[in-house]
């Protein structure tokens, strides 16, 4: 699986865009367009997978619910720009996890 590197840029690796947000924005940075947009590209009929990721910082449920819904922002704004790059909408499912940084999109075959 793809992993971002440290300076936060994302990082493509296969079938996999791993992306870095800021810290508490669900706002894509410029540098992951190009990459999620080649992976748009590839995907021929594969369905893309986009996980956004919340940056809990503990396990509590008011930290959760509150990252859980960072994570969402971060998947909707991946699969804003996969759509606008061409994939169709019922070919990317979304989902969110709380703990955890950043998002990914990847090909499932």
């Amino acid at each position: 699986m793809a992993s971002a590197t440290p300076g936060g840029e994302p990082v493509s690796s296969g079938n996999t865009v791993a992306v870095v947000f800021a810290s508490g924005v669900s706002e894509l940075p410029p540098s992951a367009a190009a990459p999620l947009r080649a992976l748009a590209g590839r995907r021929g009929s594969a369905l893309i997978a986009v996980t956004g990721f919340g940056d809990a910082p503990d396990p509590s449920p008011d930290a959760q619910a509150v990252a859980l819904k960072l994570g969402l922002a971060r998947a909707q704004t991946i699969a804003t720009l996969l759509v606008g790059a061409g994939v169709p909408a019922s070919a990317v499912e979304i989902d969110a996890q709380a703990m955890g940084r950043g998002g990914t999109a990847r090909l499932v075959q």
